[in-house]
């Protein structure tokens, strides 16, 4: 419990940090805050592994690939909804 509970606190402060740091590194940009980059990281683990899927979703805005990662929960699903 600790171990864990000490892991989850460290990546919460990693990303809040990186997220920092890249709303410093990139001023005027928006997007960097540490809820969008758990986003990407949860867009990153699905669609990572089906390489068909990869051409599609770059074709989709940000916005509707979120929406389909979190309605869609199997492969055919969002397959579907980005072709």
């Amino acid at each position: 419990m600790t171990i864990s509970l000490t892991s989850t606190i460290w990546s919460l402060s990693v990303v809040e940090t990186l997220a920092n740091d890249l709303r410093a590194e990139f001023p005027g940009r928006n997007g960097f805050v540490a809820r969008n980059l758990w986003n990407i990281k949860e867009f990153y683990c699905p669609f990572s592994s089906i390489e068909k899927l990869q051409p599609l979703v770059a074709e989709i805005s940000w916005s509707k690939n979120l929406l389909i990662m979190s309605r869609c929960k199997d492969e055919l699903e969002r397959e579907f909804y980005c072709t």
